[in-house]
């Protein structure tokens, strides 16, 4: 954790929230982008802020020793931080929630953020609102795992 923040890589999730409000400014006059877009100038505002950001991340899904799947995180940011990217009108939910979860687990990364482009009357003034755009996430690494 860095001296400057309250919350572990908060150096970096602060920076991911900036270039996010940046874009979600942008965005609202550029619609029409895809999702694999909006991810690549993401990766690129943050590489040009010098955090180095990686695209499409496996993650290999094993169960009793087995590949049962193998998906791709949006974006790893400095190698400690999973982004994820939605574009929706519904805000964050929980199957949002549940997917982060399993690929900061898989990854044994303990922080992951969750960016919606969608929600673009969202008042990012207003917690409520801000929460249906932007969420931090969290997994102590002691926390007991269910097997």
């Amino acid at each position: 954790m860095t001296s400057d923040s309250k919350f572990l890589y908060g150096d970096i999730t602060r920076k991911i929230w900036y270039v996010f409000r940046k874009l979600r400014n942008e965005f609202q006059t550029r619609r029409g982008l895809t999702h694999a877009e909006i991810c690549n100038i993401l990766r690129d505002e943050l590489m040009r802020l010098n955090i180095p950001a990686s695209r499409e991340v496996p993650i290999i899904n094993v169960r009793e020793g087995k590949r049962i799947s193998t998906r791709f995180a949006d974006l790893i940011v400095d190698a400690r931080v999973v982004v994820d990217v939605k574009i929706n009108d519904r805000g964050i939910t929980q199957e949002y929630y549940d997917q982060v979860h399993l690929y900061m687990e898989a990854l044994g990364l303990p922080v992951g953020v969750i960016l919606n482009f969608g929600c673009p009357d969202a008042d990012l003034t207003n917690p409520e609102d801000r929460s249906k755009v932007y969420r931090r996430l969290y997994i102590p690494k002691n926390r007991p795992r269910l097997n």
